[in-house]
């Protein structure tokens, strides 16, 4: 329920601000957090998937936290591992330590970090590199079945894993976002998914989305850097935090969009103990070509019930 932001020295995970972009359009409260694992693996275990080298397709592979702390790059930091706790022994795990023993196959670019409560990830090749996210395994020695904190505002767990980056990769001027898809952090991390970008966002880039207009292609853009964390696209293509599938937001486009203008810009006005923050830096311009991103596609169907 929280979202992830970086400050420099310091490493910050604090309650999620712009992703949040629709998240309660239809006026339903804010959901609670989530701290079981139902939705994944054993609560000490990560799940990989997707086009790693060691995976024949469509294998799915549980990795121990055992078998993670084994790993050589280990290296233990003192930080804030959520922003109101006071600074612990944080032993983490680079990204590029874990990918040295477990590889991308060549045609993937992009790992997405599937949390369980339904937050989504997504670092490029590019982005592991020059930002060097890790994951953490420890906290004062810790594992969570040890004994974890929670982030005190919600109660939210932090617990299987956290992703985040460096404190010396995070600039004063970063916003914790990646370049194109919403915000790199990510709590309650139980799977690493291997996908060639392409591929994984086709459904925003096919079908009517192939050759948007200008105006069209800036809402997906927008909805790409600001939505993508909590929110499905077309094809059901990103996180689902806000359980509110992509069918609702065209619904709203298509017929009520005076209110995404007015609850987007300031929730509170609508419903006084959402989380969801107004969203001031979004201009007449960006509802517009987001509103006309969400009309653009054939309505989709409710998604499957499992």
């Amino acid at each position: 329920m929280a979202s992830r932001v970086l400050i420099q020295n310091i490493t910050v995970l604090t309650f999620r601000p712009f992703t949040l972009l629709l998240s309660i359009l239809l006026g339903a409260p804010a959901l609670a957090a989530q701290t079981s694992y139902s939705d994944g693996p054993a609560p000490d275990e990560l799940t990989l998937s997707g086009a790693f080298i060691s995976l024949a397709k469509g294998e799915k592979r549980a990795l121990t936290r055992a078998s993670l702390r084994a790993l050589p790059g280990i290296t233990h930091r003192n930080l804030r591992p959520v922003t109101p706790l006071e600074p612990a022994d944080l032993e983490l795990l680079p990204i590029t330590a874990f990918l040295a023993a477990h590889p991308l196959a060549p045609e993937a670019d992009m790992l997405v970090l599937r949390a369980n409560d339904r937050w989504r990830s997504y670092w490029t090749r590019e982005f592991i590199e020059t930002r060097r996210p890790w994951l953490l395994l420890a906290i004062d020695g810790k594992t969570p079945a040890e004994g974890w904190p929670q982030i005190p505002a919600h109660a939210e767990a932090l617990a299987p894993y956290v992703a985040n980056v460096p404190p010396e990769n995070a600039p004063p001027d970063w916003d914790g976002a990646t370049p194109a898809h919403g915000l790199a952090d990510s709590t309650q991390v139980i799977e690493l998914i291997a996908v060639k970008q392409a591929d994984y966002f086709a459904p925003l880039y096919s079908g009517a989305l192939a050759t948007p207009s200008p105006l069209v292609s800036e809402g997906r853009r927008l909805f790409l850097a600001n939505c993508i964390n909590c929110h499905q696209g077309p094809g059901g293509v990103g996180g689902n935090l806000s359980r509110r599938p992509y069918m609702i937001l065209q619904t709203h486009a298509n017929y009520n969009a005076d209110y995404i203008r007015q609850f987007v810009a300031n929730p509170k006005k609508f419903m006084p103990e959402t989380i969801m923050p107004a969203h001031p830096k979004f201009t007449s311009a960006d509802y517009d070509a987001m509103i006309a991103f969400f009309k653009a596609t054939p309505p989709e169907p409710p998604p499957a019930t499992p």
